[in-house]
């Protein structure tokens, strides 16, 4: 199985918690986590942010019980690998620098660039070396979580009566 290394802000939830933003988990974080966890991958989160802020974040957010290390420090991401990195490793980063960096100083990692304000972390699972481990049954669970996004965001767009809905 893999590692999961995930960012936090721009990538778990909108919003900066250093800075005091709202923070709002990005539709489908949850779930993808979750599956993750499900498929036996190891989930790590590297912030740069302090460990009372960050942890306080993702318990306040429901996903602490997902995630088997949380890491944070004001210095390079790199550390973390240096300290940690064993086997297949997936670094989910929103920030082109953070992942150039990784890409850089350790070729084994594979890295996914997410884009800000329009990634879907449902598409994580998808990725090969995430998708091993799956089965049919996750296949469909995880389609059926996509058709009931895109439902909710018809709905969030749609500018008449629910019921012509």
């Amino acid at each position: 199985m893999a590692t999961v290394v995930l960012d936090a802000d721009g990538v778990l939830w909108a919003g900066i918690i250093t800075y005091g933003d709202p923070v709002v988990p990005i539709p489908g974080i949850r779930e993808t986590l979750k599956e993750l966890k499900k498929r036996g991958h190891a989930v790590v989160v590297c912030s740069r942010n302090n460990d009372v802020t960050l942890l306080r974040a993702l318990t306040e957010h429901h996903l602490a019980q997902y995630v088997d290390q949380a890491w944070a420090s004001w210095g390079p991401k790199s550390a973390w690998f240096r300290q940690h990195l064993s086997g297949p490793t997936i670094f989910v980063d929103d920030n082109p620098l953070n992942c150039e960096e990784i890409r850089t100083l350790f070729p084994s990692v594979e890295t996914f660039q997410v884009a800000e304000g329009t990634w879907d972390p449902l598409t994580l699972l998808d990725y090969p070396t995430l998708a091993k481990g799956g089965t049919r049954e996750d296949q469909v669970r995880v389609q059926l979580l996509r058709e009931q996004r895109q439902r909710e965001t018809a709905e969030a767009a749609y500018d008449g009566p629910y019921l012509r809905f």
